[in-house]
């Protein structure tokens, strides 16, 4: 554990979870009440001017009571200063953490991955969410399998594209393949990436993203091309054929050294509407 880390944990334990108990808006409901850290911090990805995340989880009659007046269900966290660090604190319902994780979706799987209980007195982290951690390479492989099924189809489609470019369906081919393909890096590279933000950045940080960061950084540079002039563009198609053929070849041959076959050799059926 890093010292900033540490430093930023201990304020959380100390400093923001006793802030959240004394609040008249949860005081009534402590012992039904689940409050996790998560983001940044949790996963060991912050640094000195992190934000503080803090998650409160509970059954959906609690939710209703204690979130009056708030703006979570559309996904803004309310946000205070303490001790100059800034907290962000939203409430949630066990049911709807549970779909999204069952989902594999990226946010949520991002954040309660990485949860670190603050104050749980029914245990309910532990009981619900227990698969996150006794199921990790599981669920690492579901989302692998579902993320190279689409990739492939998506690379296809692009290359379709390509014989007669429409300027903008092309370029926004190019940014979903490219995005999808540093996801795929990270968890291939077993990575934990935020795919809300920095994700760029920690998909070229391994082995994997390494590799394949020179064309997708190719890739980015012909998807602002495509607007130039005809001689430009055409030659930005030629670089999104030859690039998009190198991050497929390098992302598949590194999912077979990994045992990795649905998605590749077979379709993904669990993810067709990813």
């Amino acid at each position: 554990m890093t010292d900033t880390r540490a430093r930023l944990l201990a304020k959380a334990q100390q400093k923001c979870l006793p802030y959240l108990l004394d609040l008249p808006r949860f005081a009534p409901y402590l012992n039904d009440l689940t409050f996790i850290l998560v983001g940044s911090v949790a996963a060991g990805l912050c640094h000195e001017d992190s934000d503080i995340d803090i998650a409160i989880l509970c059954e959906s009659d609690v939710y209703d009571s204690i979130s009056a007046d708030t703006a979570w269900r559309e996904g803004k966290p309310t946000e205070i200063e303490i001790d100059g660090t800034q907290l962000h604190y939203y409430a949630e319902t066990f049911e709807r953490v549970e779909s999204a994780l069952k989902s594999l979706d990226d946010v949520s799987l991002y954040a309660y991955s990485s949860a670190v209980p603050l104050h749980d007195p029914k245990n309910q982290h532990a009981r619900r969410f227990a698969r996150l951690s006794e199921d990790a390479d599981g669920i690492r492989k579901e989302r692998l399998e579902g993320k190279l099924d689409m990739f492939l189809r998506r690379s296809r489609a692009v290359e379709q594209a390509l014989h007669d470019p429409d300027i903008i369906l092309l370029a926004r081919m190019a940014l979903e393949l490219i995005t999808r393909a540093a996801k795929i890096a990270a968890l291939l590279d077993r990575i934990a990436f935020d795919p809300r933000k920095r994700l760029f950045g920690m998909a070229v940080s391994g082995i994997t993203g390494r590799l394949i960061e020179p064309s997708l950084r190719e890739m980015l540079v012909a998807v602002g091309d495509l607007a130039s002039s005809e001689e430009r563009m055409s030659s930005a198609v030629n670089r999104l054929r030859r690039t998009t053929a190198q991050v497929v070849e390098c992302l598949s041959g590194e999912a077979r050294r990994q045992d990795l076959r649905v998605g590749l050799d077979s379709p993904d059926y669990r993810q067709s509407k990813e």
